[in-house]
């Protein structure tokens, strides 16, 4: 900050960002509404993913490739829980960056880097079982291998966030109290407010954290689907009873539904976000007022 903000600031001659642009997220039965709905999500991630990572890892005779997969996926929504989360509800509240600068930074990289692990592991666990039910007498995938590929995970998903914590810093504007966590790019100008660094590294999260994931989850669980498909095919040539060729059709149906949801929650779950902040880096380069409140939800 230069001296006359500093001075602004420590005399008192500025204005909040409530009182300069008032949103819908400052009033009072939203913040209530929100404070709720955000405290339940928080203690119910802290709480079930610590029960997960006791289970897989503290109550298990021995550490399986699955656990390792789900242990990964728990500590990464662990993560985001402790960090993401509570600084993301506190900023859009207040408006304001109320934290420390370098924590401006990390906070990025943290969100991003989650991100990122939980799709990717999301995407590891679908291959992970397509592989086994395609070579069911072939272990394609060990416990080392699992380890390194979740090391790898992380490795990748946290680099592919750096570039946010590098170009993130807090900033303080003329007339406005406070200071506000911004990303500013190396092409970023004043005049056009827009910056195609930007606009690239939004397109590169799309694909890598959501179209990726999705197509090849999606792609194993219809592999996994044709292969279950082709196992009864060939039971049903075996003259089974009818009871036994019942069941394994409930077992197909189950699988398939389940598999089905499973790539359901996760489209469901991150094109919302996606579309957004592609809609602010392509369309409206100034933050419409209603974008806080849709970006909270």
């Amino acid at each position: 900050m230069n001296d006359s903000l500093e001075e602004d600031l420590f005399f008192g001659n500025c204005s909040t960002i409530q009182e300069v642009s008032y949103e819908d997220v400052d009033l009072v039965w939203i913040r209530v509404l929100f404070a709720i709905f955000y405290s339940v999500l928080w203690v119910t991630a802290v709480v079930g993913n610590s029960l997960v990572l006791y289970v897989v890892v503290l109550n298990q005779v021995s550490l399986s490739v699955r656990s390792v997969f789900i242990g990964c996926l728990a500590v990464s929504d662990l993560l985001m829980a402790l960090t993401s989360l509570p600084v993301t509800a506190v900023t859009i509240f207040t408006r304001n960056w109320i934290f420390p600068s370098f924590f401006c930074k990390l906070i990025g990289v943290f969100q991003g880097g989650s991100i990122f692990v939980s799709s990717f592991t999301l995407t590891a666990i679908a291959i992970d079982r397509c592989l086994l039910i395609i070579r069911p007498n072939k272990q394609v995938m060990s416990f080392n291998r699992a380890t390194l590929t979740v090391l790898g995970i992380w490795i990748l998903g946290y680099s592919l966030a750096l570039p946010v914590g590098i170009y993130s810093r807090d900033v303080a504007y003329p007339g406005i109290c406070g200071t506000f966590c911004e990303e500013y790019w190396p092409d970023f100008t004043e005049d056009t407010q827009r910056s195609d660094s930007r606009r690239l590294y939004g397109l590169s999260v799309l694909l890598l954290q959501f179209a990726m994931p999705a197509l090849i989850s999606s792609f194993c669980y219809w592999m996994i689907s044709r292969v279950i498909s082709d196992q009864i095919e060939r039971r049903r040539g075996h003259n089974l009873r009818t009871e036994a060729e019942e069941k394994l059709v409930n077992r197909k149906a189950r699988a398939n539904r389940m598999m089905l949801f499973m790539v359901f929650c996760f489209i469901l779950c991150w094109s919302p976000i996606n579309m957004l902040n592609l809609y602010r880096d392509f369309i409206n380069i100034h933050t419409p007022k209603w974008f806080n409140i849709v970006s909270f939800c």
